[in-house]
């Protein structure tokens, strides 16, 4: 059973899917924090929940150094969503 999301969490999802859809495919924590309006720190452990919870998104880690974190953010397919959805209820 996946986790409800909450609202920061729903908030972090929308804005990384309206993203990628235009184009987007890296992110940097503090880029989505000033864009949305929350912290830094909040965006890290919420996008490290969403990366096990979401079935919209692929995310994945990209880099952490002394510039921040980088995340590497992808749709996925209907196809893997259908996946997903199938191993959460098994």
């Amino acid at each position: 059973m996946t986790p409800d999301k909450s609202e920061k969490q729903e908030l972090i999802e929308e804005f990384l899917e309206s993203e990628v859809k235009q184009g987007g495919e890296y992110f940097k924590s503090k880029h989505i924090a000033k864009k949305i309006g929350l912290s830094p720190s909040s965006i890290g452990v919420n996008m490290a929940f969403l990366k096990k919870n979401t079935k919209k998104l692929n995310i994945t880690k990209w880099t952490g150094n002394s510039s921040g974190t980088t995340w590497r953010v992808t749709l996925n397919s209907p196809k893997e969503r259908e996946t997903m959805s199938k191993s959460v209820g098994d």
